[in-house]
Formats: C-alpha cells, sequence, structure tokens
C-alpha cells in the first residue's frame, strides 16, 4: 500500500468554519468597493442582509479587524478602514520585501503559477477595455499573488493574501481618481515576459520601478483626493 500523503497541514486539509466563510464574503465586498472606506457597519442589519447570526458575523469582523480591514472604536462601532498615506508607504515597504525577494531567489516557474500570471494578464486588458475598475484591481492583485507563488512559500503566500486585500482596499479608496492607465499593465506584462525567460534578475530589476512608480501613483491619487474633501 502507497504511504499516505502527509505533506499538506492540517489547515489546509479542514474546512471552513462560518466566520471564516462570512469574513471571505466581507473582504471581497469592502476590496471592491461594495462597502466604502469610513463607512460603519450595522452587526444586526448586516447579519440579517448576508443570512448569518451576529455571533458569527462579529467573530468575522475580528478576523478582518486583524487583516487591518475594519477598525473597531469604543463607543462608536465598527468602521470600514480608511487607508492613510503612512499605510501606502507601509504597505509597499512589505511588497518589496515580499516580491522582490521572490522573484530575485526564483529559479523556476511553477505551471500553475505561469497560467495565473497570463490569466491576470488577460483579465487585466479585458478590465481596460471595458474600463472596468473593480476587475482592473482583481487583474492587479491576481498577478502579484501568483507572483509571490513562484517562491513555493506557504507563509509568504498567506502574507501576500493579506497585503493584497489592502491594496485593493487601497485602490478602492482613490477609485474617483484611479485612471485604467495601461502604463501598468504593460509594466506587469514586461515583468511576465521576463520571468518566463528564466531572466530572474531582470524581472526584478523591473518589479522594483514598478512598485515604485505605483507607489508614488498612489500617494499622489490619494493626497488628490484628501484636499478634494478638506
Amino acid at each position: 500500500m502507497p504511504p499516505r500523503n502527509t505533506s499538506q497541514s492540517p489547515a489546509v486539509l479542514r474546512r471552513k468554519s462560518a466566520p471564516e466563510h462570512t469574513a471571505d464574503l466581507l473582504r471581497e465586498q469592502i476590496t471592491a468597493g461594495e462597502l466604502q472606506p469610513g463607512a460603519r457597519i450595522g452587526v444586526e442589519k448586516l447579519s440579517q442582509s448576508i443570512g448569518v447570526s451576529a455571533n458569527t458575523l462579529r467573530e468575522a469582523l475580528q478576523l478582518l479587524e486583524h487583516e487591518r480591514l475594519v477598525n473597531q472604536e469604543l463607543n462608536r462601532g465598527i468602521f470600514v478602514a480608511r487607508i492613510t498615506e503612512a499605510d501606502i508607504r507601509d504597505l509597499y515597504a512589505m511588497r518589496r520585501l515580499l516580491e522582490l525577494g521572490t522573484v530575485r531567489t526564483a529559479q523556476t516557474v511553477p505551471p500553475e503559477a505561469l497560467r495565473a500570471l497570463r490569466a491576470a494578464i488577460t483579465l487585466g486588458d479585458d478590465a481596460i477595455a471595458d474600463r472596468d475598475w473593480s476587475a482592473s484591481s482583481r487583474a492587479t492583485t491576481d498577478f502579484h499573488s501568483a507572483l509571490i507563488s513562484i517562491g513555493h512559500s506557504e507563509r509568504a503566500t498567506v502574507t501576500m493574501k493579506q497585503l493584497m486585500a489592502e491594496l485593493r482596499l487601497t485602490i478602492s479608496s482613490v477609485r474617483e481618481a484611479l485612471q485604467m492607465r495601461s502604463e501598468f499593465q504593460e509594466d506587469r506584462r514586461a515583468i511576465l515576459a521576463r520571468v518566463e525567460q528564466g531572466h530572474f534578475a531582470a524581472a526584478a530589476e523591473l518589479l522594483a520601478e514598478y512598485l515604485d512608480k505605483g507607489e508614488r501613483a498612489m500617494i499622489e491619487w490619494h493626497r488628490q483626493l484628501s484636499d478634494s474633501a478638506s
């Protein structure tokens, strides 16, 4: 009899709990902009609208608070997080550590990672053609999540998932100022081309320039929104 495969951890094998499923649903609503930054979350009303108990929803919100997607304010309630300029800088600093480190040390690309990278590029092309900002932000996060999977690190993948949720929250925060800038899509396409060729040092160099440009753009958009709101 062949040996039992024990390579998967219990965390991978177990089923998700009701609060985790609820957190997944709310995370998508928040990062898609359906729940706006700064919006107050009414537990009773929201629990009824999504069909879960108030206790389940509260547990889900605790998970999202750990991910920095919601904030609980004493005597005021729970709110969708607002992204600050300091948050943007910190987010990009962490992305540089993870993404650049992964690409610079890569030796091979798993076939599933390559498929995911190509699918993200296709989604981005379609989003730009349709001027669909939500799909565009999803294509961006899909691309970078796939890029991290090159490193074969489960911990890096989990960390990147949280960072990408924060990135989509950041994008939703500036969506009124966000333009479907095809230059970012072309940058991702160029990075993918280097990865496909196995030229990881060149891919990392392009990625570093891309992250610098993305951070500058996010900060500029955030400042414009802050100025218009003041």
